[in-house]
Order: C-alpha cells, then sequence, then structure tokens
C-alpha cells in the first residue's frame, strides 16, 4: 500500500489542517482525491509533532485526551520494578508484552530482541495498567496520528495521556484492565511461533507474535479505556474500527 498525509499550514503558522494518514492499494488511484477529508489539526498531544486527523470524532478525542492531567512518563519506577516490553516495530498491529520474545542464535543461545525495549513502573498494578494501554487499538491509533509511522519512539509512550494510577484507584478499571491484560498475555504466548529467519551473519529462530489474532480482546481494552476516558460510542466505534479494512484485511499479514 501506498501511504501518505496532507498537511496544510496557513501563512500565519497558526492554522492546521490535515488529511489522515491514508493508505490505498493501485485499484483506488482513480477515487483519491474525491475521497479526501480534512479536518482542524491544531492540537497536538506529542511536542513536535503534526497530528493526522481527518474527523471531527478524532479532534473530540484529542481534546478529552488533551485533559488528562499526566502522562505515561509520569508513572515510570526510577529504580527496580516491574517490567514491560514493547517493540518499536509499527505493523497493523503494536507489540507491547510482559514477557521478552525468543530469540535465539544459530548455536541455540539465547540473545535479547534487538526491536523489543523495556519500561519499569513501580508495580504489576501499574505495569498491567500500561500494558493495556500499549496494546489498545487507541495507543494505535495515538501513534499512528502523531509518530512517523515507521518507529514506535519513546517520545510516544512518554507523552500517551493517562494517569495510570488514577486507573488503578477508581473504580473496577484497574482490575479489568489486570484481567483483560493477564487473558491477552497468554493469548498471545499460546499463538506465537518459533521461525527460523536466515540473515548474512547468522541463522535466528524468532519467536513470533500475532495480536490480530486477539482483536476481540483488545476491543475489550478500548471498551474499558473508551468509559474512563468518557468517549461517546461513536468516538468508542471510531477507535475500535480505526484502519479495520487493513488491520484485519486478509492481505494485511501477520506482525513477527
Amino acid at each position: 500500500h501506498i501511504r501518505l498525509t496532507i498537511h496544510l499550514i496557513g501563512s500565519d503558522g497558526d492554522s492546521r489542517f490535515s488529511s489522515r494518514y491514508n493508505k490505498w492499494a493501485s485499484d483506488e488511484r482513480p477515487t483519491l482525491f474525491q475521497n479526501l477529508v480534512y479536518a482542524s489539526a491544531d492540537v497536538s498531544l506529542v511536542e513536535g509533532s503534526l497530528p493526522k486527523l481527518a474527523s471531527s470524532l478524532e479532534a473530540a478525542i484529542v481534546a478529552k485526551l488533551s485533559t488528562q492531567p499526566f502522562r505515561m512518563v509520569s508513572s515510570y519506577a526510577s529504580r527496580k520494578g516491574s517490567s514491560i516490553y514493547y517493540s518499536r516495530k509499527v505493523g497493523y498491529f503494536l507489540q507491547a508484552l510482559d514477557f521478552e520474545p525468543k530469540v535465539l542464535d544459530g548455536r541455540g543461545k539465547r540473545r535479547p530482541p534487538s526491536e523489543f525495549k523495556e519500561l519499569v513502573f513501580e508495580s504489576d498494578a501499574i505495569a498491567s495498567i500500561a500494558l493495556a494501554c500499549l496494546n489498545s487499538t487507541l495507543f494505535y491509533w495515538f501513534v499512528t496520528v502523531h509518530s512517523d509511522c515507521r518507529h514506535v519512539n519513546k517520545r510516544e509512550i512518554d507523552a500517551f495521556p493517562v494517569d495510570l494510577h488514577s486507573v488503578e484507584t477508581s473504580g473496577s478499571a484497574g482490575s479489568q484492565l489486570a484481567n483483560i491484560t493477564a487473558k491477552l498475555m497468554k493469548q498471545l504466548e499460546a499463538n506465537s511461533e518459533l521461525r527460523k529467519m536466515k540473515f548474512q551473519h547468522d541463522t535466528l529462530t524468532v519467536q513470533c507474535i500475532f495480536p490480530k489474532a486477539s482483536k476481540s480482546t483488545i476491543d475489550r481494552i478500548d471498551e474499558i479505556l473508551g468509559h474512563h476516558y468518557r468517549f461517546t460510542e461513536e468516538e468508542l466505534d471510531l477507535v475500535i474500527n480505526y484502519d479495520i479494512k487493513y488491520r484485519m484485511g486478509k492481505d494485511s499479514g501477520e506482525e513477527a
């Protein structure tokens, strides 16, 4: 698929509009320009980023997220704590896990996966809620809107608007997310596959993860987060079904 975002910036620098992050196949070219939609993109949730928005619903989601008093960076542990791991690769699904995927060299010796980075939180409960957020379609949307769409950069994770301690202590959201995240991790582990990959320097055996098979579980995470952020039904529907044509299409491929 070819991919492109169009930004329109006024001569004063203050008026900003954008298209969404468009994806299209060759047979869509005749109708591409007729289907372009622009929306106000004045508010960015990530410093230095031009957001890729294309509807008033997306702008409303940004407005609600912008009212959050804390970002994920505020919940990191300064010393030892509970670790989770995220992949810097951007595909149709992002990968965040409570375990490091196996990577074995040609001699069967385990080595750290190069694309996975560690985040440390002060408790298992907080780490579990962070893990839920990073696996949500809401975060996939957030990364698509604010990143280069090629890497999950630390700045996007740091800037994600969430008060993890508030989620943990307000009502049942914290325990619900902990339970559904534990279920998701078991599914990802069970559906993973060990595959051999040949490189110039070595042949590696890599544990490949397939989040697409757990989309219904991820949807439940978004429902809980949507209630926390007080999304309307229309806003939640946009999040859950964001990019659904490509993410769940038969030609979408799998994430490794």
